[in-house]
């Protein structure tokens, strides 16, 4: 099989993958009996901000497993998965509050497909660098950036800033409330 088509199979695979671990991290806090030691890894409440860990989480960890599949140039690698990934959050939250700044409120089954049109973007644009050998020189920089984003959604998982973007309009609570 060709290197390609291996590209292509692993990031359909991701794809697939990140759509349904986008539903297990929806539900899987209030699964475990809401056990704030894995409260930094799933959604804790209805906010916007929490509701990113359903797209960045899976994406993350399923990048890390396939790199070690794939074994592609690291520095084109790390560019793709990081653009990607770093670009998750903010293609959510211009969606979101696009589309419900428009109608004035949510509705859910427009939320499930930003969720869908975010991983399927997501993916086909690591497909595209990965494909093309896009690198940056400063590749690690963003993987850095990356890190820190990451750091970002524990911290203000459990200390959350009191800014409507961290407030669940339902339990009326940030964080973990």
């Amino acid at each position: 099989m060709s290197r390609n088509w291996k590209l292509i199979y692993a990031e359909l695979g991701g794809a697939i993958l990140g759509l349904i671990l986008s539903f297990v991290f929806h539900f899987a806090f209030e699964w475990s009996g809401e056990m704030p030691s894995i409260a930094w890894l799933f959604a804790v409440n209805e906010s916007v901000w929490e509701h990113s860990k359903l797209i960045f989480y899976p994406y993350l960890i399923y990048s890390i497993i396939e790199y070690f599949i794939l074994r592609i140039d690291k520095g084109t690698y790390i560019t793709a998965k990081a653009i990607s990934l770093l670009t998750t959050i903010p293609m959510m939250l211009i969606m979101y509050y696009t589309y419900t700044g428009i109608i004035g409120t949510h509705v859910l089954w427009v939320d499930i497909l930003i969720t869908i049109i975010i991983v399927l973007l997501s993916y086909t644009f690591s497909y595209l660098m990965i494909s093309r050998n896009f690198r940056v020189k400063g590749y690690m920089w963003l993987a850095l950036l990356a890190f820190i984003v990451f750091v970002m959604l524990i911290v203000f998982t459990y200390y959350p800033p009191q800014i409507p973007l961290f407030f669940d309009n339902s339990s009326k609570i940030y964080g973990l409330g």
